[in-house]
């Protein structure tokens, strides 16, 4: 791959909770931090999984919330 490949590559990252606020964190910081990284946020794993096989996803993020303190 090329630079200038490099350069236009978007990383489609799935993120996959319960919690919808913890994933809006979390979508908005990856965003933030990497603007070639476009999130989508899941919180049925049926949706989830049709989506992996179709190959729309190059990374997939469990995002776990203990709700001990």
């Amino acid at each position: 791959m090329s630079f200038e490949e490099q350069q236009e590559a978007v990383w489609r990252v799935a993120l996959a909770s319960y919690d919808p606020r913890e994933m809006r964190v979390w979508m908005r910081y990856l965003e933030e931090c990497n603007p070639a990284i476009r999130c989508t946020g899941y919180r049925t794993s049926q949706t989830l999984l049709r989506r992996l096989e179709q190959g729309d996803v190059d990374v997939l993020c469990l995002l776990y919330t203990s709700d001990a303190a």
